[in-house]
């Protein structure tokens, strides 16, 4: 007799988890029947879902920023993919007699129910919209109290200026602006409430950019309602560094050596040709990469300023070999060389010859009733020491002043540019 009670007792237990099963089940097969019948014969989905039309439907909207796929500094044009939530009121579906549990999320055609249509504001194409494929097989889910719920994932080409002057630690701000199709007194776009889980940050992060400062903000453009995405993005620069500043600081250090080739070699002119070709080239690819508008880079200076320099030196490897022709001949030292000479021993922290090339047994001798002390003679074969410059001593102090200031002047360039770079002053 237990044993019987027991099975009944089971049996009704069963039972009672079939009926709550049922209860959480969707929509029973006859309301979907229903509704999709009211929805092709009594639903227009061109007329907004609101019982007084004079009143706008309200969107919320939620944006989400899922990856960047690319961005063109020269053009400004950025590629990036965005994930649109938008949800709003159905009044007509809401008061049709429909029973729906809480449990249910009914999705319906994109084609037979009234959707707002969100437009790109700032896009950089002809398109308007976010490209989202065929928009036939797009869906919107209802939900058991009338609220429709649709997503929109798609790509989206707008503008976005450069500010290239930091590069390549660049950074530029960035804005994402969707508007309605209609008035504001007919479609009012709000954001939509924050829920446990919401990110507007990139949940694809891209290996060239890191994403920033992430915000949704609601201006109001004259008459329409206007939802901005703002977000900064930042370029990695390991890359652009190592590939571009760093061979370009060896460049210029190689520049200066120039100076330690032997005049007689010949390679002193093509060897500073070759580094100022080399520098062109650099000018070219930055031209390629870097906008026309807006400050120009550091990177840019930079590379002009090094440019000049390796200007001047071709000019002083003019210079030097005419030196050194001019030693070949046996022309005499003008004054005003005389002077560059002696600058340039002061700046190279060089001493005056102590020994002559002079015979001291060539000076006059002095008559014997005369007599010279040798404070006085060695003043004078000083004098004379002074006087005597040949083009290859010239030459050799000047090749040792530009040398040092071919070498220190890179240096120091490149030392300001990372200062700069990164923001250290």
């Amino acid at each position: 007799m237990n044993v019987k009670k027991n099975k009944w007792d089971n049996t009704y237990i069963i039972l009672v988890i079939l009926q709550s099963l049922s209860r959480v089940n969707s929509m029973t097969l006859e309301n979907q029947k229903k509704l999709f019948k009211f929805l092709e014969n009594d639903y227009n989905p061109y007329i907004r879902p609101v019982s007084n039309q004079s009143f706008p439907v309200i969107v919320d909207i939620k944006l989400t920023l899922f990856s960047i796929l690319s961005y063109d500094e020269k053009t400004g044009t950025l590629s990036s993919l965005i994930n649109m939530k938008l949800d709003w009121q159905d009044e007509f579906i809401s008061s049709g007699n429909f029973t729906m549990v809480e449990s249910d999320r009914i999705p319906l055609p994109s084609s037979l129910v009234w959707s707002p249509r969100i437009y790109l504001f700032n896009t950089a194409t002809e398109n308007l919209v976010l490209r989202t494929g065929e928009t036939k097989f797009q869906t919107i889910f209802l939900d058991f109290n009338g609220r429709m719920h649709h997503t929109v994932i798609g790509l989206a080409i707008t503008k976005c200026d450069a500010n290239s002057f930091y590069y390549p630690r660049d950074e530029h701000k960035c804005e994402l602006m969707f508007a309605g199709d209609e008035s504001q007194d007919k479609i009012m776009l709000k954001n939509a409430p924050a829920k446990h889980g919401d990110d507007t940050t990139v949940i694809s992060p891209d290996g060239n950019w890191d994403v920033s400062e992430v915000s949704q903000i609601m201006p109001h453009l004259y008459s329409r309602s206007l939802l901005t995405l703002s977000f900064k993005i930042s370029r990695n620069s390991l890359y652009p560094i190592v590939n571009l500043v760093i061979p370009l600081a060896c460049l210029c250090m190689l520049n200066s050596f120039v100076f330690a080739l032997p005049e007689s070699s010949g390679e002193r002119i093509s060897y500073s040709l070759t580094m100022l070709l080399a520098l062109i080239l650099y000018l070219n690819i930055l031209a390629d990469r870097l906008p026309t508008t807006g400050p120009i880079s550091l990177i840019n200076i930079n590379i002009v300023v090094q440019f000049t320099s390796s200007c001047f030196v071709v000019v002083l490897s003019i210079l030097s070999l005419r030196m050194h022709e001019n030693e070949q001949k046996n022309k005499p030292v003008p004054k005003s060389w005389k002077v560059v000479y002696r600058i340039m021993q002061t700046l190279c922290c060089m001493k005056y010859r102590r020994n002559s090339r002079v015979n001291p047994g060539e000076f006059k001798e002095y008559p014997t009733t005369i007599e010279v002390s040798e404070e006085e003679r060695s003043s004078r074969e000083t004098v004379r020491t002074r006087e005597d410059v040949s083009w290859h001593e010239l030459s050799m102090y000047t090749n040792k002043f530009f040398f040092g200031t071919a070498v220190t002047m890179p240096l120091l360039q490149t030392f300001i540019f990372f200062l700069y770079v990164f923001r250290v002053v």
